[in-house]
Parts: structure tokens; sequence; C-alpha cells
């Protein structure tokens, strides 16, 4: 699944040197979902999400699609994981920055 961010610049996020682009938010996607992203990495990675409504539907429609694969690959029972509680808590947060 690639990452499409048509509605703004890719470079609209970066006022200064600790913001990440959007193409940067999808190469690290994988890491921070398993929670393998260094610290200042991982808060980067959140307050992109926190100004970038279209990099937040981007990562809810990569969850959900995991999803659904892991639903089809174990022969249709859903698949209960549990959710990182650190994943709930940034996407929370971002949707409380949203405008």
């Amino acid at each position: 699944m690639q990452h499409d961010c048509d509605s703004h610049d890719d470079d609209s996020h970066r006022g200064d040197d600790d913001m990440i682009t959007c193409r940067e938010v999808d190469s690290f996607l994988d890491d921070y979902l398993e929670g393998s992203l260094p610290e200042e990495s991982r808060r980067t990675f959140e307050m992109h999400l926190g100004l970038c409504p279209p990099c937040r539907v981007y990562m809810d429609a990569y969850l959900k699609t995991a999803a659904l694969a892991k639903s089809t690959a174990s022969g249709g029972e859903p698949v209960q994981e549990e959710i990182p509680e650190e994943l709930v808590k940034a996407i929370l947060a971002a949707q409380k920055k949203s405008p």
C-alpha cells in the first residue's frame, strides 16, 4: 500500500528541522506500529500525524487493511490482537489536534 498525499505538498509540515514529510511517515509506519522507532523519531512521527489529517487517514486505512489481510489469512476468522496502548494514545492525541 503506497501513501499518496495529493492534498498537500510533501514539505508542507516541514516548518522546522524536527518535522518529517508524508513520504517519511510512509517509510516509518511499519517501525512505528511495531514499536521499534527510537523515542525521538516516534515523537516526530506523532507530531506529523497531529498536523496531517491525510496521514492519519492513511494510517487508519493501513491498519484496517492489515486486519483484513490477517482475517483472510486465518480462514475468515477475525484475528484479535491487542492494539498497543501507545498507538491508541497517538491516534487519540492526533484527533484532538485536528481542526
